[in-house]
């Protein structure tokens, strides 16, 4: 198309919540959710990358926020799924995956590594381009809670000002990993999946966004249900057996051996079988 533009992003970002337990859309549904830096690049400029905790920082933000909403921009991104969400739930309005392209579909068409690092490395890029290894323990510090301590003051957050030369390098840090995008754009171009392919990606990122409709009437009342049924049980396992507490495994273990004469090591699903053919 005649005018296109192309803006490379990433973002680097904070959450109370823990991704690996929870999952990408918990982290960003969490209220303490932020972007802290957006690093981008249009076309083959060079990478720079906006401070989005600093005021005077923010000159090109409207720029950027009219690139993403621009149907003929293309937006491109390294698990474009993430930053294509967190920038949604950071500026507050639905970015279209049909406006999107992902490195990490190339690489994965090419039976490359999915992480950036992998890609890099796999793509010999150099050290110059390649993942900077400081930013795990810089993540650590800057988009994780802290644990608070007599030394940092009682804090459950770093914040810049608490070491602005770990935040410099962590501005360094988003800078390098957008550098490598055009370049892993650029070198498996040629294993772009198909439009009908293109398709089915933004029909899955669809899906995982709308989620499953469910009746929460029907969910409580099973639940609820359930409830009542565990209790009940409770109740007749208690005047069967006499015991204070039927949960109690070390009971159950005891009640056993008293009336049945049978030991057991455990009340796992195959030995509660075992011990029900002997009865």
């Amino acid at each position: 198309m005649k005018g296109q533009r192309t803006l490379f992003v990433d973002t680097e970002t904070y959450s109370e919540t823990d991704i690996k337990s929870a999952g990408a859309y918990k982290y960003m549904e969490d209220p303490a959710f932020e972007i802290l830096l957006l690093p981008f690049a249009w076309d083959d400029e060079p990478v720079r990358v906006l401070d989005l905790t600093d005021p005077d920082d923010l000159e090109e933000l409207p720029d950027i926020i009219a690139g993403l909403s621009d149907p003929d921009t293309v937006k491109v991104a390294h698990n474009a799924a993430f930053e294509r969400y967190a920038l949604w739930k950071h500026f507050g309005r639905r970015l279209p995956p049909e406006q999107w392209k992902d490195t990490m579909i190339l690489a994965a068409q090419c039976g490359l590594p999915l992480n950036l690092a992998g890609v890099c490395d796999a793509l010999n890029m150099g050290e110059d381009k390649a993942k900077m290894k400081e930013g795990k323990a810089l993540i650590k510090y800057f988009c994780c809670p802290c644990k608070p301590t007599k030394v940092n003051g009682q804090r459950t957050r770093n914040f810049p000002e608490h070491d602005p030369e770990k935040w410099e390098v962590f501005r360094q840090y988003c800078i390098r990993d957008v550098d490598s995008e055009p370049l892993i754009k650029e070198t498996l171009i040629r294993y772009e999946p198909s439009d009908t392919e293109h398709r089915f990606w933004c029909l899955d990122a669809c899906i995982n966004e709308n989620g499953i409709p469910f009746d929460p009437v029907l969910a409580k009342a099973a639940i609820q249900m359930d409830e009542e049924n565990k209790a009940q049980l409770i109740e007749e396992a208690m005047a069967l057996t006499g015991l204070d507490n039927p949960n109690s495994v070390a009971q159950i273990k005891d009640w056993l051996r008293e009336q049945e004469g049978i030991e057991v090591a455990s009340l796992n699903k195959k030995a509660v079988a075992d011990v029900v053919a002997q009865l």
